[in-house]
């Protein structure tokens, strides 16, 4: 569910600047374009935002048992300790290798950058 959703507003975010560019709109006709893109780019932020969030928290939680008081502690909480070690070293990151970049809001910023920079480039080979 996530890649659809992040797929299909990465695509409107990136690609929304090429209909503005080719096409000739009425003035309500804009305002509809520019709320969409504006509802794609909320949209993806509002996908972005938790999963960073969740990141985040993941390498917090990896840092806070590394520097925890478990030396010296009972060898079944040492052992539970490791475990919790190990499960920490891969961060919880949403992802679809291939498919879909880490969705963290590194990405998000990525996806608005390439879309004003097509929208930039587009109006200047058009000279509008």
């Amino acid at each position: 569910m996530a890649l659809v959703i992040a797929a299909s507003n990465f695509t409107a975010v990136m690609f929304g600047g090429v209909v503005i560019t080719f096409k000739q709109f009425y003035s309500i006709d804009f305002v509809k374009v520019v709320a969409f893109e504006m509802v794609s780019m909320v949209h993806l932020f509002l996908y972005a935002w938790p999963a960073d969030y969740m990141a985040q928290l993941s390498h917090q939680i990896s840092e806070s048992v590394l520097h925890g008081q478990w030396l010296g502690k009972s060898p079944k909480m040492q052992r539970s300790v490791l475990i919790m070690m190990e499960r920490a070293n891969d961060p919880v990151i949403i992802k679809v290798d291939g498919l879909l970049p880490a969705l963290n809001l590194e990405t998000f910023g990525v996806g608005l950058s390439t879309s004003f920079s097509y929208i930039a480039t587009l109006l200047a080979i058009f000279g509008e």
